[in-house]
């Protein structure tokens, strides 16, 4: 996966739809049936994960035919009996079974494997499977959820000799006896698949040809069967090829014989990763998946060698009287060139390594024990096709016992960042050291520099150590990861494949920060340049930590987690794939024209069994299209942990092979991938570095400390269910995430508060023993244990989740790990983000689901929402309601017009939302409301009428457009919705324009802009400046308004959601006018300081914006320009914009602005500004609550502090019609405020008796002092 805003919308479309049924009633269900045939989406859930939105490769397909299954009355019946709620999948089983807050069933027998096993044969029907259909089952993973008593049982369906592939599976959650959950993609008794006609080979070549990488048969070498898979070599090709005979489920068609085959390249930085099913008699393609994811006594000796003679012997050696054994290591600095390793007694070669590949190593134990006597080692080239540096590391060990793991001489040691290097790019070292030790207590004189003990259970031996030759690797190798530099990349790592060595075991490596002073420009010398071997020994040093964290979280052997070896706890075809790390992916070759090298980082997550790779790039500017500093992603912990989580959550889902696949389940992958790897940094407490937001992802390899490389930071945002869809991109996996992301750490802080009390999250040590897993989940804080209720679903849940799916995975997770005692609060937190218990999906690919905020737990509000023309007499007005801040490609909760299915009322657990109203000739208005529980309301919204709107006769013309198409046209500026923008062109060389001519003479107090652009469109080319201007004839224009240079705030790296939707502007004075001009002044390329000038010294790439990318830099976009002489307001239904205590308070504006970002102790001051609008005001209050670590100092207006509320009111003065006013106050943060801590202000209007409500919150990141 990626990290970034990029990808496509993505991974299979099922063929069916997905529907929830409710325990009861059972009635009124209804299944659509879609065909599908050759249905194409972007990317799937293991599909690319490129940061930015390039190199996607192709797109998911899946090209099953045939109508989808819809449940039987037997079936819906099953459920209805017990009290559970399901939703359906293609093939018409239970994609997802849980009875909520309860157990399916109780009292069962047996070892978990049986009595799943018994469940699913006594409910055979619901799976539409006979007796014969069950026996056919086999055991696919029995999984143990981490310290409980919680099983994931998975079964897989065999048709015939062949097993199921990407489908027919069943999980049972099961503890103690007790059916917590189930998911299945079960597709019925099916039948005997016919007979192949085509080999392993042709199928294989009928994939390649598909995603164009089209060879002929005699490509094909070195045929080798393993297991179930054919594997061979390709002419062209990086590494190993595989395909292998399986059966494929239909829901219509029966089931096929196909062959599951792997089409793996790596080269110039770009990765290729396709998993297809070619049918096996008609070679017909029938699906697929893009897979790339877009982080004794010892003696040491080292030396060289030439293309054509050995090196001078190591040694002499000694052996003495005793010696059993000796065990010789050697890695060449170079791994592709080939060394011969020689053990020499005397001049004698006694035993010699030559394996093709390194390290090289020799066990030498003679019968009768080891010769008394001197030894020595060399190393020579196995031919002269060597490349420079001909250098060699390695190690020998003189045994007096025959086995075993040789003693430590040498404390392993590993140098590293723990976060990040400094985030103001400066050169200073602040890596710490770590160590292969338990503890740092009474350190030896050699010891003294280790800042981090690193040994554990979770690797059983130290990274770098080789546990089938048993002998370390003296190098970055080791049982569950393997790192080099991939500079050009036809080889992974390679094609140098450089890995740092050191002898003494001792991966300290100097970091100079090269490639941020050389602003991205120096020539690429192997093993030197650009701190080559610290990034590749970090990038080592990060896959194993997130190796052994995770491992106490539940990803082990069994639950296919990536090791050389796996200690005999899984079967041996699950072994052999360690995490290979490419570091510094495609940097010599991947920069100008092609890019493949830069900005960006994936991960490739095959099968279990088969080696899963991260590529780490260089980061640079790039003119309109990312503006990143010049650094390494090899030295970014969360972009690291990004990537490896995708690893995780891949492997843990749905067995060894069928991984996360669908639109929805690949945004979760984004956001699981992001959520994981900022709580390993803040469990360990390595974040903030610097005074960055310690719940972003990437602030390092962006610039950007609020947000890193999302819209939004982990911890704030106004996203929920219905805004799927919502960014430039449109759906898009990395975008889309950010929803789950939201919705996660609203689950921690919910658990966090909860046990606070008595495990408190502010505890260091006790974050750190829980994060090395000496403690279990229900002895750590609540975010411990919101983790491992992430691990503990990804057992449960099927492949091709939908969000509801995965919060009901949730659900399930704790009842079986903690009996339950979170679903108030998990139901609280998936209803306030819209996946409340009314939500559903269509299938997981629907980016338009319907959205619920409501709770089964607590009781709700009831909400009637009406809209009122206030220009007009108070009409009726039809408008569309959504929850947030998002109208465009959003889904409305509600619906004032009778005549539309979707009704005008809706609940809504108590809470604080943000809601917008959008109707015709009305434009849009913004509101935020406080609901209670119990509360039953109306809300009247008042809506001024939309003087530009089209609806209401407005017309539009613009200077330029950027084309003839209707979707360019100016008159999408004036349509009353952000779906639709003007597009035109020449901005570089004057600024465009748009002209509104209004039905007759208007009066003009506000103007509401909007930028937001359509899917497809260059996030550069959106407004960013602008000045109104107004004429009573059309022909003289006079200037009334110019906004502030960032009127539309794009920063680094680049101009993101929150940055461009709608906008108020309010005139200094009322102004009638004909016409109302909108001429930018600039776009955000030409007017964003951070995009412009020279960023970097390489003489390929102009960063500048509008110089280096002219194209983008002369286009200006407008989505929305809407003219009103009054403002809106809303009442009832709870606290909000309108209200104040006394009258004409209803339609008043409020807004709060203050700092982003402060330190422990600072002063803040904050503006509260307020406008009457269309009323005069009498008597109106106005209330601010302060957080508990801002104490007050100073207020402006007559405002009064009562300590006791710890709150801040003003009583305003009479007030006449259309007044802008404003107070400040003055706080102080206390000394004592933890730093990353996020404050929120409250401003409200008060006097009604109504809740409080957040008019806009502040947030406040504190920095180090």
């Amino acid at each position: 996966m990626e990290i970034a805003t990029g990808i496509g919308r993505g991974e299979r479309l099922m063929s069916s739809t997905r529907t929830r049924t409710n325990p009861v009633p059972v009635t009124n269900l209804i299944a659509l049936s879609l065909t599908v045939v050759a249905l194409l989406f972007p990317i799937g859930a293991r599909g690319q994960a490129q940061i930015l939105d390039v190199n996607q490769g192709l797109p998911d397909l899946d090209s099953r035919a045939g109508t989808a299954v819809s449940p039987t009355s037997t079936q819906l019946s099953l459920v209805a009996g017990m009290g559970a709620s399901a939703s359906w999948n293609q093939f018409g089983t239970p994609q997802s079974l849980i009875k909520y807050g309860d157990f399916l069933t109780t009292g069962l027998t047996g070892d978990p494997v049986s009595a799943a096993l018994g469940w699913i044969r006594a409910n055979k029907s619901l799976f539409r499977l006979s007796d014969q259909g069950v026996n056919n089952l086999e055991l696919l993973n029995d999984s143990l959820l981490a310290g409980n008593a919680g099983h994931a049982v998975i079964f897989r369906q065999h048709f015939g000799n062949l097993p199921s592939a990407q489908d027919g599976l069943i999980t049972v959650g099961i503890v103690n006896g007790n059916i917590t959950y189930v998911s299945s993609s079960a597709a019925g008794d099916g039948n005997v698949p016919g007979v192949a006609t085509l080999s392993a080979v042709d199928a294989w070549l009928k994939a390649a040809a598909d995603v164009g990488r089209a060879v002929g048969p005699d490509s094909i070498s070195g045929l080798v069967v393993k297991g179930t898979w054919t594997m061979f070599t390709v002419a062209g090709f990086s590494y190993p090829q595989r395909s292998r005979l399986v059966a494929f489920p239909t829901p219509t068609e029966g089931v096929r014989p196909a062959y599951e085959t792997i089409v793996l390249d790596v080269r110039g930085g770009q990765a290729t990763a396709y998993a297809s099913f070619v049918d096996a008699q008609t070679g017909m393609v029938l699906f697929r998946q893009n897979r790339v994811q877009q982080l004794a006594t010892t003696s040491a000796f080292s030396g060289t060698y030439t293309a054509t003679a050995c090196g001078m012997p190591n040694g002499p050696f000694a052996a003495p009287t005793g010696t059993k054994t000796i065990d010789v290591v050697a890695t060449s600095s170079l791994p592709t060139n080939d060394i011969v390793l020689n053990l020499l007694f005397g001049s004698t070669v006694v035993a010699s390594s030559d394996v093709l590949t390194t390290p090289e190593a020799i066990h030498y134990a003679p019968t009768g024990g080891v010769p008394v006597g001197n030894y020595s080692v060399q190393v020579c080239p196995f031919d002269a096709n060597q490349t420079p540096p001909l250098t060699y590391a390695g190690a020998i060990t003189i045994n007096d016992t025959v086995s075993t793991q040789p003693p430590l001489s040498n404390t392993p040691k590993w140098k590293f960042f723990t976060a990040n290097p400094p985030l103001n790019l400066s050169s200073t070292d602040t890596r710490i050291i770590g160590c292969w030790l338990d503890s740092l207590t009474s350190l030896t004189p050699a010891d003294q520099e280790c800042q981090f003990a690193l040994k554990n259970l979770a690797s059983r031996a130290p990274w770098d150590f080789n546990l089938r030759t048993n002998v370390p690797n003296f190098t970055t190798t080791g049982n569950n990861a393997k790192s080099a530099e991939a500079w050009f990349s036809p080889l992974t790592p390679g094609p140098t494949g450089f890995q740092p060595a050191d002898g003494n075991r001792r991966y300290v490596f100097d970091w100079t920060n090269t490639w941020q002073t050389s602003k991205c420009f120096q020539p690429f010398v192997t093993g030197v340049s650009h701190d080559i071997s610290a990034a590749t020994a970090n990038l080592f040093a990060m896959h194993n930590r997130m190796h052994d964290w995770s491992y106490f979280l539940g990803f082990t052997e069994v639950n296919s987690n990536a090791q050389d070896s796996n200690f005999g706890n899984t079967d041996p075809s699950r072994e052999h794939d360690p995490e290979l790390g490419d570091a510094q992916a495609g940097a010599a070759t991947g920069g100008q024209p092609s890019l493949l090298g830069r900005d960006n980082a994936n991960q490739i997550t095959l099968n279990d069994g088969i080696p899963p790779i991260t590529n780490m790039y260089l980061w640079q500017p790039i003119a309109a299209a990312f503006y990143s500093p010049c650094v390494d992603g090899d030295h970014d912990m969360s972009v690291i942990g990004h990537e490896y989580t995708h690893l995780i959550s891949n492997r843990m889902v749905a067995g060894p092979d069928a991984n996360l696949t669908g639109y929805q389940a690949g945004s979760m992958g984004e956001a699981w991938s992001d959520l994981d790897a900022v709580e390993y940094l803040n469990e360990y407490g390595f974040v903030p570095t610097n005074g960055e937001n310690p719940f972003s992802v990437g602030a390092y390899v962006t610039g950007n400390k609020l947000k890193g490389i999302r819209n939004y930071g982990l911890n704030s945002g106004p996203l929920n269910y219905s805004d799927l869809g919502y960014d430039v991109p449109g759906p898009e996996v990395h975008s889309d995430g950010e929803i789950w992301n939201l919705v996660n750490f609203d689950i921690r802080q919910a658990l966090v508060t909860k046990y606070n009390a008595s495990f408190p999250a502010s505890n260091a040590q006790l974050q750190r023993d829980c994060a090395d897993g000496k403690l279990p989940a229900n002895l750590c804080p609540g975010n411990r244990r919101w983790i491992q209720i992430v691990y503990d679903a990804w057992l449960l849940m099927p492949a091709a989740a939908s969000m509801l799916d995965a919060r009901d995975a949730y659900l399930a997770a704790d009842m079986t790990r903690f009996g339950g005692a979170n679903q108030t609060e998990l139901w609280r937190i998936f209803a306030r983000r819209g996946m409340g218990a009314s939500a559903s999906s269509n299938t997981n690919q629907d980016s338009d689901p319907t959205p619920s905020f409501e709770s089964p737990k607590e009781a709700n509000a009831t909400i009637t929402f009406n809209a009122v023309a206030s220009n007009e007499g108070n009409a009726h007005v039809n408008a569309k309601i959504y929850v947030g801040q998002y109208e465009a490609r959003g889904v409305p909760i509600a619906d004032t017009d009778p005549a539309t299915p979707l009704s005008g009322t809706a609940m809504f657990v108590p809470g604080t939302y943000d809601f917008v109203a959008q109707a015709p000739g009305y434009g849009m208005f913004r509101f935020t409301r406080s609901l209670l529980a119990n509360q039953v309301a109306t809300m009247i919204i008042s809506m001024p009428t939309n003087l530009a709107s089209n609806t209401k006769g407005a017309t539009a013309t613009a200077s330029s457009t950027l084309s003839t198409s209707a979707s360019d046209a100016p008159s999408n500026a004036i349509d009353d919705t952000e779906n639709t923008d003007w597009s035109g062109t020449g901005q570089l060389a004057s600024p465009q324009s748009i002209t509104i001519h209004f039905v007759g003479p208007k009066t003009i107090r506000q103007v509401n802009v909007s930028t937001m652009l359509r899917p497809g469109q260059n996030r550069f080319t959106a407004l960013r400046q602008f000045r109104l201007y107004t004429s009573t004839d059309g022909v003289s224009f006079t200037p009334v308004f110019t906004s502030a240079p960032d009127a539309f705030p794009g920063a680094i790296p680049r101009p993101a959601a929150p940055d461009l939707i709608l906008r108020s502007f309010t005139l200094p004075a009322a102004i009638t006018a004909t016409h109302l001009r909108l001429v930018a002044l600039t776009n955000q390329c030409k007017g964003g300081p951070g995009f412009q000038g020279p960023q970097d010294s390489d003489p390929l790439n102009n960063s500048d914006c509008t110089t280096g990318n002219s194209t983008q830099g002369d286009r200006i976009r407008v989505t929305e320009v809407q003219a009103f002489s009054s403002t809106g307001s809303a009442s009832g239904g709870g606290g909000g914009t309108g209200g104040g205590g006394g009258t004409g308070c209803q339609d008043d504006d409020l807004r709060i602005i203050g700092p982003s970002i402060a330190t422990p102790g600072s002063p803040l001051t904050y503006v509260v500004t307020y406008n009457t609008a269309d009323t005069g005001d009498t008597g109106c209050q106005i209330a601010n609550d302060l957080p508990d670590d801002l104490s007050f100092v100073a207020a402006t207006g007559g405002g009064t502090f009562t300590a006791a509320a710890h709150r801040i009111d003003w009583k305003l003065p009479s007030l006449p019609a259309n007044s802008i006013g404003s107070v400040s106050f003055t706080v102080q943060v206390s000394p004592g405020a933890a730093s990353g801590e996020v404050l929120t202000n409250k401003a409200y209007f008060a006097g009604f008796g109504l809740a409080p409500t957040t008019l806009l919150d502040t947030i406040v990141l504190l920095e180090l002092p």
